[in-house]
Formats: C-alpha cells, structure tokens, sequence
C-alpha cells in the first residue's frame, strides 16, 4: 500500500498497483464512490494538513506536499461521485472518466 489516504479509498473502493520489471516506474490508483459533500469536507482535510490544488492535469486536482518515497507524490481528484487517488498527478490525465 502506498499510503493512509489510498487505504482510506480502498477500504471503500478497490485499488491497484503496476510496475514494469527492471523499470523505476510504479504506479499507484484507487477509486471510490463518495458524495460531493463527503468529498469538500475530505478535500479540506486534506489541504489542511498539506496538499495543494494543483487542478492539473484535470480540474479540481489536489497534491501531496511530499511524501516518504519522494518519488511519488499523490494526487487525487472528485468527479461524479466517485473520487480517483493515483501515485503522480500526472495518471490522473489517463483516467477516462476525468476527461472533459
């Protein structure tokens, strides 16, 4: 597991993890149904202890300040009930139901 925040999901959701053998590249992605409200409360939470709006790659896009594999720093980001954690912002683009 990657972190706290990806368990929180998976416990309501589902997760996974890739890799590519001999490669440096891992990634990380949960998802889970939560409510709007639940999720700008969440959301505060979050921002309160560090994340940031990054609001990219798609719109309303938060970020980990750090985190202890400084070569991962989670993203997350809420569309239509269901909100989305990948191990870099960047993963976040490649989900289709956070496009447009």
């Amino acid at each position: 597991m990657l972190d706290d925040e990806m368990q929180s999901i998976m416990d309501d959701g589902f997760g996974c993890y890739w890799t590519r053998g001999g490669g440096d590249v891992r990634v990380w992605f949960a998802q889970a149904a939560q409510t709007a409200e639940d999720w700008d409360v969440h959301k505060q939470q979050l921002l309160a202890s560090g994340w940031t709006d990054i609001n990219a790659p798609v719109d309303g896009s938060i970020q980990a300040s750090t985190h202890p594999d400084n070569n991962e720093i989670p993203a997350m980001a809420h569309r239509d009930g269901v909100t989305y954690y990948a191990s870099y912002s960047a993963f976040l683009g490649s989900v289709e139901a956070l496009q447009g």
